[in-house]
Order: structure tokens, then sequence, then C-alpha cells
């Protein structure tokens, strides 16, 4: 039923929202059932690249705590894929004198999109590129993944499985005897 998708996307919506802008992103656009956050941009932010990986993991929290309502509504629960790249984007606002909006133009948004679409193939909910890989190493723990061909490159890209934060891992690793 059309108007029920929308209700679930409406409150799937409004249960990552508040993640994102914790992170200091913002929501570019809504395309159908997904989202594309911007981390780092009008204005460049250092540390954006973590910021991003931060609100992804905490939109797996949200998630988990949404699916709790659908479940609980008889509704099924709902899987994500998250596809997170850095690099240098055109951002601003675009349109006619009528109509204008903010975007970010170029191969960084093509690739993002693309990594995400591999998180099925992968089996998983978060994947980001070797260059976020890059400067986020001390802060998270990461899995390499096969490197994989995608559409409008040459040559395969690396990609990484985030697990979560460094911390996690200490904390569970130091609970051993």
């Amino acid at each position: 039923d059309p108007e029920q998708i929308v209700a679930l996307l409406n409150r799937y919506f409004a249960a990552i929202e508040p993640v994102i802008r914790d992170e200091r992103g913002i929501i570019n656009k809504f395309g159908g059932d997904s989202v594309l956050a911007v981390f780092g941009a009008p204005v460049a932010s250092e540390g954006h690249a973590a910021a991003a990986v931060r609100a992804a993991i905490a939109m797996r929290a949200a998630l988990a705590i949404f699916n709790e309502g659908e479940i609980a509504r008889g509704a099924p629960a709902l899987r994500i894929g998250i596809g997170v790249h850095t690099g240098e984007v055109v951002a601003g606002t675009v349109g006619s004198p009528n109509r204008m909006e903010f975007t970010v133009i170029g191969d960084v948004v093509n690739v993002a999109s693309r990594v995400e679409g591999l998180c099925k193939q992968f089996g998983t909910d978060l994947l980001i590129t070797a260059e976020v890989e890059q400067e986020v190493c001390d802060l998270f723990d990461v899995r390499a993944m096969a490197p994989v061909s995608v559409q409008g490159k040459s040559q395969p890209l690396s990609v990484f499985e985030v697990i979560g934060p460094l911390a996690d891992r200490d904390a569970d690793s130091a609970e051993e005897p």
C-alpha cells in the first residue's frame, strides 16, 4: 500500500536524521528509500570522514530501536546498507530562480552510491572506501573485503566493512582473562 510505504519511510527517516545531525552531517536529499548525507560541506570540516562513520554506526543503533517498534506493530524489520567515501566535491546551490536546492556533485557522490550498493553483495550494512579507511584507521575496527569492480571505475575498488569503534574491541578484549 503506497500510503503505508510512505508512512514507513517517514518514520525511518525521522529515526535516522537526528544521528546524522548529531555528527554535523546534513541530509542532502531523500531519494525513494535512500538518504544522501553530507559531512564537511558546505563548509569544510576537519574529521568529516570520522563523523560520517560515527553517524553510520549510530544509524545501526537507531535502526535496531526502530525495528523493535516496527516488529511490535506487526511489520517486518528493515535492513540498510551504508556506503561512505570521501574526497572533493562541488557543493553549492543549483536550480532555477523559482526553485533552488543545495547539492553535492562529483565522482565522490557516485562512488559512495556504488559502495552502498555493495553492502548486499558482501552481506554487511556498512562499507567504507580505502580513502576513508586511511583517515579513520586509528578509530574504527575494520575488515578488508575483496577488491571489487564498480561501474565508472577502471580499477577495482578497495572497501572495508566497519565492525565498530576500536574502543569496543579494546573493551571486549580487556574483559577476557
